[in-house]
């Protein structure tokens, strides 16, 4: 065989070996393709199911925190409710306050503009004296131009001031006193009749017509003559009255 023929035959082994090794390089390359196709999948799912606990986690915390949340709500709310009076614990309280609280309207409104607290015990030898223009509350619009805020609201200057009697004591002594401690202005005229009284608490006689003025009665009647005349007794209950009549 000569060199031109070896050469030949030499090249179309070379070129069968490289054919048959490039077809087992395609079918290795195939092998490896399907082979990783396998291990993307796990890879995938192994990464879904580690998102899944994640997810799960930070959903079951949210809950959680919002339980505890809402309870930390329900039981600060009976604690605020308690402060401001609205549960049974402060309702129970309430009676005390609104009780209190009646008891000093009740006495401010039993008391009179100038007249001191009434004793429910007299001495054995005290009498009483009311000073009272009731008549007027009906008839401010005949009453002198600024004299009606002398007449208090519920018409009574004095109310059943305790007069201790001392010797021979008179109607006017007993006016005298009272009007004297319950800081009220007296206005007394000296006539040939004895002691008149023209006016009490800058309420004057003609402060509401012509025929207006004061009157007094002992023991619901009117002596016949002047205050500073009137003897009185213990027990007596003496009351200076403001009439429009004569």
């Amino acid at each position: 065989m000569n060199n031109k023929a070896f050469k030949s035959s030499i090249s179309t082994i070379l070129i069968a070996v490289m054919i048959i090794a490039a077809f087992f390089g395609c079918s290795r390359g195939a092998e490896i393709t399907e082979s990783d196709e396998p291990a993307t999948t796990i890879e995938s799912t192994a990464a879904a199911t580690t998102e899944v606990p994640e997810v799960t986690t930070a959903s079951t915390t949210t809950e959680t925190t919002t339980t505890t949340t809402a309870t930390t709500t329900t039981t600060t709310a009976p604690s605020v409710s308690v402060s401001i009076g609205t549960t049974g614990k402060a309702n129970e309280t309430a009676p005390a306050l609104t009780t209190k609280k009646t008891t000093t309207k009740k006495n401010s409104d039993t008391q009179s503009s100038t007249t001191k607290s009434e004793e429910s015990t007299l001495p054995a030898n005290a009498c009483t004296i009311t000073v009272e223009c009731t008549v007027l509350l009906s008839n401010m619009d005949r009453l002198k131009a600024g004299h009606s805020k002398y007449v208090p609201k519920d018409g009574y200057i004095i109310k059943k001031y305790p007069y201790i009697i001392k010797g021979e004591a008179t109607v006017y002594d007993a006016l005298k006193e009272a009007c004297s401690t319950n800081n009220v202005k007296l206005t007394a005229k000296s006539t040939g009749y004895g002691t008149y009284i023209a006016g009490i608490n800058n309420i004057d006689e003609k402060d509401c017509g012509s025929t207006s003025g004061w009157k007094y009665k002992v023991n619901g009647a009117f002596p016949g003559v002047s205050a500073d005349r009137c003897a009185i007794s213990k027990g007596d209950e003496i009351v200076f009255t403001y009439a429009i009549e004569p």
